[in-house]
């Protein structure tokens, strides 16, 4: 990663000129996941359910996932060696399960920064994962993870690259440490700082919430939202659910939904307004995934049916592919595009957004059919869908 965090900089004035390719930092929630594989029903309370496969260990948590997958993608298709990706997580080094999250980075063969301070003593998060046919629950020990806060960033790391910049903070809700006005105080500060360091660099931010575990789903997402935001990255259920609690606070009455169309427009105008220069990404499992922006669908992507294995980390899967797919675009485009840190205008055209969408889909299809969700596909199966999704025909 040196390449990544050394500026060749040193005397201080503002770079005129930004290196090819993007430097991803992927920040957020580490756990180790147990997986119980049910074939048939839930056992009742007080009952027992056999199990076929042996209980598995798996790294996990949304940054580790994501993380394991734009690397194999940067891996596989990314024959310029221009961009890089670097994991901002906490763990425990001296417990089993930290040793599980570190071996795994290094099996990868990607870099992870291991944000815990010194004094912290609290165990590695891990968790049960019970999968049971396309649905999957989670019981959570959060260990470390409650003790990240976003001032414990390695934002140096962030602020020295010497290229454009994408930061995805996943996990959210799992981190309490980055809500209400924390991380949004942490990547002002960044951008801040890059946009005197390397004017002619972008400094792009996306967001992944997860599931709100208190069912509150507040955090301060609304304002990080409005101040931060380039991309926010959810599935159906978290944006019903974020803009019914949001409305809810402001005193008004959540809109009603016939179906998931108008569960579209509802959050095209709710998140429209909330985070007019963001573009909100919604995943719809099989029936691919649609950006908002501006209040109205600003494109929308169907992808291939498949029967799934494990839908466990789809999601970040599909997040995976959009950031490449992102920066994939914009290589032999450089010149069509403008990025200003202080402008409010969408720098990115809905052909990008079209491009991001087909790799977020082909890499969330291909996720489903392997066992663990920081497990990544191989290569050709990657491909295979994404030629396959291009066919679609768009209704």
């Amino acid at each position: 990663m040196s390449d990544t965090t050394s500026n060749g900089n040193t005397n201080g004035k503002a770079s005129s000129t930004c290196k090819r390719g993007a430097a991803f930092h992927v920040v957020g929630d580490a756990f180790v996941d147990l997986f119980s594989f049910l074939d048939g029903d839930w056992p009742e309370k007080g009952g027992d359910a056999k199990l076929n496969r042996p209980i598995a260990t798996f790294a996990g948590g949304s940054s580790t996932n994501t993380a394991t997958h734009l690397n194999s993608l940067l891996g596989y298709f990314d024959d310029t060696n221009q961009s890089s990706m670097l994991l901002h997580t906490t763990l425990n080094p001296d417990d089993h399960y930290g040793s599980i999250l570190l071996n795994h980075a290094q099996k990868h063969g990607f870099s992870l920064v291991n944000c815990k301070r010194p004094d912290d003593t609290a165990a590695t998060a891990h968790c049960v994962a019970i999968v049971a046919g396309q649905e999957r629950s989670f019981m959570s020990y959060r260990g470390c993870l409650d003790n990240f806060h976003a001032s414990h960033l390695d934002s140096d790391s962030i602020i020295d690259s010497p290229s454009h910049v994408h930061i995805n903070i996943a996990g959210y809700y799992n981190l309490n440490g980055f809500q209400n006005g924390l991380m949004a105080q942490e990547l002002q500060r960044i951008r801040k700082a890059r946009a005197q360091k390397f004017p002619h660099c972008a400094t792009v931010v996306s967001l992944v919430p997860q599931h709100d575990a208190t069912k509150q789903w507040d955090g301060g997402i609304d304002q990080l939202a409005q101040s931060c935001l380039d991309f926010f990255i959810m599935n159906e259920l978290e944006a019903k659910y974020i803009m019914e609690q949001g409305l809810l606070r402001r005193g008004k009455q959540p809109p009603q939904e016939a179906n998931s169309d108008d569960l579209l427009q509802n959050c095209a105008a709710y998140f429209g307004e909330l985070c007019p220069r963001a573009c909100i990404v919604l995943t719809r499992g099989p029936a691919g995934a649609v950006a908002l922006l501006k209040g109205d669908i600003y494109t929308q992507q169907s992808t291939v049916k498949v029967t799934p294995i494990d839908p466990t980390g789809a999601g970040d899967s599909f997040t995976a592919g959009f950031l490449y797919g992102l920066w994939d675009w914009k290589r032999p485009h450089n010149g069509d595009m403008q990025f200003n840190n202080a402008d409010n205008t969408f720098p990115w055209p809905t052909q990008a957004i079209q491009h991001a969408l087909k790799w977020g889909c082909a890499m969330g299809t291909s996720a489903v059919l392997v066992r663990g969700a920081s497990i990544p596909s191989s290569k050709e199966t990657v491909q295979r869908f994404y030629s396959e999704i291009e066919q679609l025909k768009e209704e």
